[in-house]
């Protein structure tokens, strides 16, 4: 037999993570996870609202075109309000002399909370016309 004693090794350090150093980077990573959720969410909402605002501009922009043809035509226009979009689109015409004040505006429903006051939107123009 051999009394030759057996070399004691230090603990090894390398032999992989602990428990500890593993949740939390997971937890690192979930954080992270749930922001770039967030900031998806966002986006949706304001691509939304741009969408919407779009087609108030394009309603806003064909009615006043309507309203200068009309007044170019010798019609009268007159002022009214209509329903677009869920939206309610004012349109406000005023005689001044020889010249057409005309306005468009489209201001979105308060039900609607992706929208605020800021998000209305006006059209002018100033048609001189012979009567």
């Amino acid at each position: 037999m051999s009394t030759e004693a057996l070399p004691i090794s230090a603990p090894r350090r390398d032999q992989g993570f602990s428990l500890v150093e593993v949740l939390f980077a997971f937890l690192i990573v979930a954080v992270g996870l749930l922001s770039l959720e967030g900031l998806g969410f966002l986006a949706t909402r304001q691509v939304a609202r741009a969408s919407a605002q779009t087609k108030y501009v394009s309603a806003a922009t064909d009615t006043l075109e309507q309203l200068i043809s009309r007044t170019r035509n010798g019609e009268s226009p007159s002022s009214a309000t209509y329903t677009v979009y869920g939206a309610s689109m004012r349109t406000v015409v005023a005689t001044v002399g020889a010249r057409r004040d005309i306005s468009v505006s489209v201001y979105p429903s308060t039900a609607n909370k992706n929208f605020t006051a800021g998000d209305s939107v006006r059209l002018s123009a100033s048609v001189y016309y012979v009567p």
